[in-house]
């Protein structure tokens, strides 16, 4: 009843790599387009679903609870808007880590200042960058586990250390 389709390693490659240039819109649709009318209907609708769905398994994976929890080398405190970074000093178990927080010298600042709210509006909140160091005479502490992620859902654990301090509030 179905018919197994048998593609070109080259044919495959290439409806994937269009496929991929139009999810990252580096092709107009029309272009899109006119590459599908040069392709096999079905060889093209096979790529193309087998390239949607290992997409989804990999979203789904990378905002499972598994991946999100998973011990990195740097972990973020949350608080509210602002974000302070630490680092993992040692891992007590997987589900008990040690933290340090980090020392940081913010190198680019917002630029514009608009007047209104509590103290002022930035127009260029998110233009901030931070240098970042790690201090052995900080103090070092515990963060565990929960149903809710670090300590409650407090720290986020990242790859790198994270500042942000929000000018709005």
């Amino acid at each position: 009843m179905f018919k197994t389709i048998t593609l070109t390693t080259a044919t495959m490659k290439e409806i994937r790599k269009m496929h991929r240039k139009l999810r990252r819109n580096e092709i107009t649709i029309q272009e899109w387009w006119e590459f599908i009318k040069t392709q096999d209907q079905n060889e093209l609708r096979e790529v193309v679903d087998n390239s949607m769905k290992a997409e989804q398994r990999l979203h789904d994976y990378r905002n499972s609870f598994r991946f999100r929890m998973k011990i990195r080398k740097y972990c973020n405190l949350h608080l509210y808007s602002d974000i302070e970074p630490c680092e993992v000093v040692r891992v007590v178990s997987e589900n008990c880590v040690e933290l340090r927080r980090m020392d940081y010298r913010q190198t680019v600042f917002p630029s514009q200042v608009f007047i209104g709210g509590f103290s002022a509006h930035t127009a260029d909140n998110y233009n901030q960058e931070y240098e970042y160091t790690s201090n052995p005479e900080n103090p070092i502490f515990r963060i565990r586990l929960g149903k809710k992620g670090w300590a409650n859902g407090r720290y986020v654990m990242s790859d790198s250390p994270i500042r942000f301090y929000d000018y709005n509030f």
